[in-house]
């Protein structure tokens, strides 16, 4: 099994992005590890939904937004939150 949280998260030091990622760990753990890093500001759940088989959720939806993707090598996406969730 591939048990795990997709997430969003938000930070208000990018603006108009938001962050598409995977863990197995909880999403708010994630985003505490991502705000001990250079932000200065922490990042935010906006939005989590759990899967058995999360590395595939993932993937998919990254492709599936991939004009909107900041730099092929992150996970930062210039796309609404809200039509993310959605």
């Amino acid at each position: 099994m591939d048990n795990g949280y997709v997430y969003i998260l938000i930070n208000k030091a990018f603006d108009g992005l938001i962050k598409i990622g995977k863990t197995s760990r909880t999403s708010n753990e994630r985003a505490r590890e991502l705000s001990n890093t250079s932000t200065p500001y922490p990042f935010i759940v906006a939005f989590e939904v759990f899967s058995n088989n999360f590395s595939e959720v993932a993937k998919k939806l990254h492709l599936e937004l991939a004009d909107f993707r900041v730099s092929n090598n992150r996970e930062f996406f210039r796309f609404p939150l809200k039509k993310a969730i959605k």
